[in-house]
């Protein structure tokens, strides 16, 4: 939990920042297929990279 306390007005802030939180959400939602196939195509490759250097780091 977030809390944003301006002095005066605690709950409006509160509720500026749900708001703003639920936007961004249903932005990522509705951006989601598209952010899944680049995840999926370049973002697996870059894991198992990555899972492999520090296997063999870790190995050596």
């Amino acid at each position: 939990m977030v809390n944003v306390n301006i002095s005066g007005g605690g709950k409006s802030a509160n509720i500026f920042f749900l708001l703003s939180f639920f936007r961004l959400a249903i932005f990522v939602l509705t951006r989601l297929p598209v952010l899944q196939q680049n995840f999926t195509g370049i973002g697996l490759a870059h894991l198992t990279r990555i899972h492999h250097l520090s296997r063999n780091s870790i190995n050596t």
